[in-house]
């Protein structure tokens, strides 16, 4: 197993770029990260798809921007869930081309504190978008995000009371899951064997903040993480994932990558 990587680490820097960025470390797998609608077309996910042949490189996943039109997948309003949806699909298009299988989804957007989804119409709305990913080989793979669907592992305890959702799979980001006052350990837990994807990043805790930081410069402990994957029975894709501000250049990324590589490569 070799660690991956999300073109999201090189924003803002367009997504070819990132592709190239990505090649030159060696890396032979990674997730798409669509920043914007012009980039869910067919004409440039074919571009992309080259860009990616060109460099020996295998699109595991896709990731779109969640405020663009997730949140309205799960609107009681018809109208905007069908353009929603169509919006949806459009992305899940792309993902073929790619010749990706997993669809990394955030879901909804709780703008506000405290704020609920409606549990019914959430398990109803997922079960729904899986069946639709089938005719694509695409899968949905729900990530936990502090201020999104996913923000506690209980959910999907509660969510089992309306609907199964055997067909979901699950992407553990491991600074979400701190964010959301759990260890990652507790979303691994509750995702059991279905963890499609996991996003690599590292954090320090001061106080009540979370500052991210490059893999191997934090406090968590990849070994462990690994183990503990392990045993759940998934056999994710590991992608790191960081933010631009987390480093300086490509060389600094690229010794997180050989650190990681040391630490969770079988």
């Amino acid at each position: 197993m070799k660690v991956g990587m999300s073109t999201a680490s090189f924003f803002p820097n367009e997504i070819m770029q990132g592709i190239d960025n990505i090649a030159s470390m060696g890396i032979d797998t990674c997730e798409v990260f669509f920043n914007t609608y012009s980039e869910y077309r067919p004409e440039f996910a074919s571009q992309l798809k080259k860009r990616a042949d060109e460099n020996g490189i295998k699109i595991h996943s896709v990731h779109a921007l969640t405020t663009q039109f997730e949140p309205q997948l799960f609107s009681p309003h018809e109208i905007q869930y069908k353009d929603a949806l169509n919006m949806f699909l459009r992305v899940a298009d792309a993902a073929k081309i790619l010749d990706a299988k997993f669809y990394t989804f955030h879901g909804q957007a709780f703008y506000k504190r405290n704020a609920k989804g409606n549990m019914q119409r959430t398990a109803e709305r997922l079960s729904a978008l899986t069946e639709k990913l089938k005719d694509r080989d695409l899968k949905l793979s729900l990530e936990n995000v502090h201020w999104a669907t996913f923000n506690k592992p209980s959910l999907l305890d509660e969510m089992k009371k309306y609907d199964e959702l055997t067909d979901l799979f699950f992407t553990l980001d491991i600074k979400q899951a701190v964010q959301s006052c759990f260890e990652p350990s507790d979303y691994i837990k509750a995702m059991g064997d279905k963890i499609s994807t996991v996003h690599l990043c590292d954090y320090v805790q001061k106080e009540a903040n979370i500052e991210t930081c490059l893999p191997g410069r934090g406090e968590v402990d990849f070994l462990e993480l690994k183990k503990e994957i392990d045993k759940s029975g998934s056999s994710p894709a590991y992608i790191i994932e960081v933010y631009k501000g987390d480093y300086e250049d490509i060389e600094e990324l690229k010794n997180s990558t050989i650190f990681l590589e040391d630490k969770i490569s079988d």
